[in-house]
């Protein structure tokens, strides 16, 4: 979006990015949900100006918004007007965040250009006066000390008013009493407009009613994944006292298993007031997936890779994969697995076998070894310590004459490590300079085991 015009100076401070932006967000939008049905345009012109006397230059008119992709069908019109209506709502919702309590839009008309190829939409916003927050109180069941309460609110006597933060509180204020037990806690919040102060007194009623226990926690949506590996993930369980901290926990765990495009914990009422019931809503997503590429480089030429793995084997949250890379002077294959809950315990166990040969300028290595590893939680979830231990068989082949001492050393017998090898003078049997060829292919062969 380009604006062509800047605010003019009867706006207030308040409408000057956020609108733009909020507008900007909203169009962007639209293209992306109507590629497959609409033609793509760019929006080109937004001007913003005084429009209505009785607003003492601060009403905003928006002008001349083209919306993008629009084809002109009556469909799309239509759509078009389900967007701008969501518009105008977060408009006026922006208008609310920053003390304007009586904004409104009066006017909206949406026209089509002569060449039938834009809209032009003008909206017509009254802003009124900007408010701020005035006494804040709470009233009703409360736990423990008023003045801690109010501490956890980010509402303050003095800020400007914002719907938003007053929504924030109030839900920070029941996931509080949800963490007591109290699922079905009750907080409504009365509003005192001062309109001669320019202030809005609040007073948040309280009303906790009875003690909610968990009764049954409902699984659907799980076509593949096993109901036991959700249930895992839970931080809360069947008869336990419910908290709203514990279940937003297992919201996250879930989502982030990876196995789910979409996750939601749902509170369905009981059948009784101290009773509530859990219903988790997944929508499973593919967990394995099959990769190949071949690529070049000028050390070992053509490079081919391939790899196939799946994260949830058979819905049972177990991790396995298989990868190769092969080119003209390595090759390499890696086997995992992994068991996230080692006889359904919080224990994660796994164990990789690969196989490495790799050809250098003066010899060459193979390498086959298995490394294990082990994790476990020490405080929270989020918290663990792995051990690990690798068992590696390490092979030096068809060393030559041009290696390195190092290699030399190491690979050779000490006999000849520590004696040169001169050119053979004249007189010498070719057996003699033949054995010395030969031992220099000796093969060095070793183990070592890693421990973490």
């Amino acid at each position: 979006m380009e604006v062509l015009h800047n605010l003019q100076s009867g706006i207030t401070a308040a409408n000057d990015h956020g609108i733009l932006a909020l507008y900007k967000s909203k169009v962007m939008d639209v293209s992306v949900k109507d590629t497959s049905s609409l033609k793509l345009l760019l929006a080109r012109h937004v001007e913003l100006s005084p429009c209505h006397a009785s607003c003492n230059n601060k009403s905003l008119c928006l002008k001349l918004l083209h919306l993008r992709g629009c084809n002109l069908k009556p469909s799309a019109y239509g759509l078009h007007l389900l967007y701008l209506a969501d518009d105008m709502a977060q408009i006026i919702g922006k208008y609310y965040d920053n003390g304007f309590i009586n904004a409104d839009i009066l006017e909206h008309s949406v026209f089509l250009s002569k060449d039938k190829r834009w809209f032009y939409i003008t909206m017509y916003l009254k802003e009124g006066e900007r408010f701020k927050f005035g006494d804040v109180e709470i009233e009703g069941d409360i736990i423990g000390l008023k003045r801690d309460l109010l501490k956890k609110f980010k509402v303050k006597k003095g800020d400007i008013f914002s719907r938003g933060t007053l929504t924030r509180d109030i839900e920070k204020l029941k996931d509080f009493y949800g963490d007591k037990g109290y699922a079905y806690v009750d907080v409504r919040p009365r509003t005192d407009i001062h309109t001669d102060k320019r202030t809005v007194d609040l007073t948040f009623n309280i009303k906790k009613n009875d003690l909610v226990y968990v009764d049954r926690i409902n699984i659907m949506g799980n076509t593949r994944t096993r109901d036991k590996v959700l249930r895992r993930e839970l931080y809360i369980a069947e008869e336990e006292l419910y908290s709203a901290t514990k279940v937003k926990k297992s919201n996250y765990a879930l989502k982030r298993l990876g196995y789910f495009d979409d996750v939601s914990i749902e509170k369905v009422r009981g059948k009784s007031s101290d009773k509530i019931d859990l219903e988790v809503k997944v929508k499973e997503r593919p967990t394995g997936s099959v990769s190949a590429g071949i690529g070049y480089s000028s050390v070992d030429s053509i490079i081919g890779t391939a790899s196939i793995s799946q994260s949830n084997l058979f819905g049972t949250g177990i991790s396995l994969n298989l990868s190769g890379t092969i080119s003209a002077s390595s090759t390499r294959f890696i086997l995992g697995f992994t068991q996230p809950y080692l006889f359904d315990k919080p224990i994660s166990a796994g164990i990789d076998l690969y196989n490495t040969d790799q050809q250098f300028q003066s010899f060459n290595t193979r390498k086959k070894g298995l490394s294990t590893r082990v994790g476990f939680r020490l405080f929270e979830r989020e918290t663990r310590a792995y051990v690990s231990y690798t068992l590696e068989d390490a092979e030096v082949l068809d060393v030559s004459t041009s290696a390195s001492t190092f290699i030399m050393t190491r690979c050779l017998p000490l006999s000849m490590a520590l004696r040169p090898i001169s050119a053979p003078t004249a007189g010498t049997p070719v057996a003699s300079i033949t054995t010395s060829i030969s031992s220099l292919s000796k093969i060095c062969r070793g183990s070592s085991v890693m421990a973490i």
